[in-house]
């Protein structure tokens, strides 16, 4: 062979130009995902709020798709607010994120709740009206959709316009979420206490409104009777039933 034929065989061998392409690797198995997600989710707990946060994006971003990652997204946003000082558009930004990724995920109201709330009184008030602006949106295109459970939308959605002070839209929100047999007892006893305060001192009807308080009570009174006068929240937190009750003789014992 002569020399340059040579040389031409030697560099193409080097190069590998006559290799067949290498094939990609195959993903891991979705379980795999599952497993890594979970061990990161897991891994946060323990770790100080800034470690949290690099963790907890990770999972939202990297393993987005899996199982978790709606929790873990909306644990992003309640430590987002934990921070000092507090990441407020941050934690904006994951509960929208949270919001386009997992549309129909429950949590999203509330990622929009604490948001709103850490806004409106911890100092970052210019953020309200809009943090309102998209939690509104998505509570209106659900329950229009019916693509979430009203009894997770509208409680929310009655909190939101009471917040805003739209006392008219808070009761008609009210009464559509109490119609509704799916609503849990104690979200029930909640919002019969809101009504009647609403109505008594809101919308100029004390005799409605103490009606509805009498109602609230009375179902504090058979959750308490069943032996079901406490339960805990989705984070773990003591609610109180004899809260409501208490609130509600509070309000007899001072009129």
């Amino acid at each position: 062979m002569p020399l340059a034929a040579l040389i031409l065989v030697a560099l193409l061998g080097i190069a590998g130009c006559g290799d067949p392409p290498t094939p990609p690797a195959p993903p891991p198995p979705a379980e795999d995902r599952e497993a890594k997600a979970s061990a990161l989710l897991t891994r946060s707990r323990a770790a100080p709020v800034d470690e949290k946060v690099v963790l907890l994006k990770k999972v939202a971003g990297v393993y987005g798709d899996t199982k978790v990652a709606p929790r873990a997204h909306f644990e992003l946003v309640l430590y987002q607010l934990l921070l000092e000082p507090p990441a407020f558009d941050e934690a904006f930004a994951s509960a929208r994120a949270l919001a386009e990724r997992h549309p129909t995920e429950p949590l999203v109201s509330e990622g929009f709740h604490r948001v709103y709330d850490a806004a409106k009184f911890r100092g970052k008030p210019d953020l309200v009206p809009v943090v309102a602006e998209a939690w509104l949106g998505w509570l209106s295109a659900h329950d229009a959709a019916n693509d979430v459970p009203k009894s997770v939308l509208l409680p929310d959605l009655v909190g939101l316009h009471l917040a805003e002070g739209r006392w008219e839209d808070a009761k008609v929100a009210a009464d559509a979420a109490l119609a509704d047999p799916a609503l849990p007892r104690h979200r029930r006893a909640e919002l019969l206490h809101r009504k009647g305060v609403l109505l008594a001192r809101y919308l100029g009807d004390p005799a409605t409104g103490c009606m509805a308080l009498r109602e609230s009570l009375a179902v504090c009174l058979d959750l308490e009777a069943l032996q079901v006068p406490m339960r805990y929240d989705a984070e773990g937190v003591l609610a109180d039933l004899a809260d409501v009750a208490g609130r509600v003789l509070s309000l007899f014992s001072a009129s």
